[in-house]
């Protein structure tokens, strides 16, 4: 786990390496960070995030505008998750859609949504599901457990699993489970928002070919016919989405 000063000051660096090589003057700043989070405060409350454990209970703005002699009122946060919608509808996969929701499948899930004004975190990621929440059964460690369960063997993520997807049937199994869950999940998403598309990024879909096929013909056979698409963007989105935080008014 980082320390509160390892975190912080990586940051410090990269945004006044940005300030300097664009020649900023009384900048602002958007930023993006995982719930749970103060988004007004810019407190952090990931008690549970290994990688952001450091930072619970720290003022994050209060800390950033001191190290890097700004006002704390230039310095902005949103949730991840509408950042990377918003990054998307802007310059991605959902540009020229007005109602949209959006997925990205990774270490945790995140769910966003716009209702054709406001971009906002869904937070639909302890959505009760089966035996427990959504983020259960549709995350990176859905698929390490279940690799285990079927096989006895280990894996440290989607892509080494994905890699035996050929010689082992069992694996084959794994993707068909995940693709109806997500599918299920989809579907009840789409039943609540009636979007215009759906866009989906998160590194489990470097696995796409796996899944999203069984994912789409199981979404038609529900009746959903709304644009189904992969994200454009990677980590970008988010980091559009967070600029365009300090220049709109409409992001929540």
């Amino acid at each position: 786990m980082s320390t509160i000063e390892e975190i912080t000051d990586s940051w410090i660096n990269a945004i006044q390496q940005l300030i300097q090589r664009n020649n900023l003057h009384q900048p602002k700043i958007g930023i993006a960070m995982p719930a749970p989070f103060d988004y007004v405060n810019g407190i952090s409350w990931m008690k549970d995030n290994n990688k952001f454990a450091s930072l619970y209970g720290v003022n994050i703005k209060s800390l950033l505008a001191e190290k890097l002699e700004m006002s704390a009122s230039d310095i902005l946060f949103m949730n991840d998750a509408a950042a990377f919608l918003q990054g998307e509808m802007f310059a991605g996969a959902a540009l020229g859609f007005t109602k949209a929701i959006g997925l990205t499948l990774g270490t945790g899930l995140g769910s966003s949504k716009c209702n054709g004004e406001i971009v906002e975190d869904a937070n639909l990621w302890c959505t009760p599901m089966l035996n427990g929440i959504a983020e259960d059964y549709l995350s990176t460690g859905w698929f390490v457990k279940r690799f285990n369960q079927l096989t006895g063997n280990v894996a440290g993520g989607v892509k080494e699993i994905a890699d035996t997807y050929r010689k082992d049937k069992q694996v084959h199994l794994i993707f068909d489970e995940f693709a109806k869950n997500l599918a299920f999940f989809v579907g009840e998403f789409v039943k609540a928002e009636n979007p215009d598309v759906i866009v989906i990024g998160g590194n489990i879909m470097q696995a796409e070919n796996l899944f999203i096929p069984l994912v789409k013909r199981q979404l038609q056979n529900m009746g959903i016919t709304c644009s189904f698409v992969r994200a454009k963007l990677g980590e970008n989105a988010a980091i559009l989405g967070a600029a365009a935080l300090v220049t709109e008014k409409n992001i929540q």
